[in-house]
């Protein structure tokens, strides 16, 4: 997989695994789901889209978010 479209997303949306895809960009949209869980180790995105999905997902009780490196972080 090279890229995700733009969306729209459902705002429902609580897992997404992206680890290890060819992604270089991912869609601003995501950030208005309700991600709980999200995998983004090896992919290849804007640093400060990153913070904000992580600060998003982690904002939330039971998340869990693995960044661009593989490292996870849990609430």
């Amino acid at each position: 997989m090279k890229s995700l479209p733009e969306g729209p997303w459902p705002a429902t949306l609580e897992t997404l695994f992206l680890q290890e895809t060819k992604l270089g960009a991912l869609p601003a949209s995501l950030a208005k789901c309700d991600l709980k869980r999200l995998n983004l180790t090896g992919v290849s995105c804007p640093d400060a889209l990153a913070k904000e999905l992580e600060g998003l997902v982690l904002s939330k009780p039971g998340a869990i978010f693995w960044d661009k490196t593989g490292k996870q972080s849990r609430t």
